[in-house]
């Protein structure tokens, strides 16, 4: 009589732990099949060259809006000097 459990079959007084031994596997070559390359391939490597472009894109963005805010800073901290300069002014008529 066979006693099925976890995919092998076990017969009774027989020691399956032992046949199931977690034994080292060496390879030594490829296996000796080839790959075809279909369409899918090349879609692959177009969509990685978009991302790669737009990761561009974005690391220029980054870069750029420092500078951009340290020239709207500089831009109304002037603004400010000549509102408190014609303030100045007003004040001493």
């Amino acid at each position: 009589m066979l006693q099925i459990g976890h995919g092998l079959a076990k017969q009774p007084g027989k020691d399956v732990a032992k046949e199931d031994e977690r034994k080292p596997v060496r390879i030594s070559e490829f296996f000796p099949g080839s790959v075809n390359r279909d369409w899918s391939d090349g879609l692959m490597i177009f969509f990685t060259g978009i991302l790669m472009i737009v990761g561009v894109l974005g690391v220029r963005a980054a870069n750029k809006t420092p500078r951009t805010i340290q020239r709207q800073t500089k831009a109304t901290e002037n603004s400010v000097k000549s509102c408190y300069k014609c303030g100045a002014a007003v004040a001493h008529l």
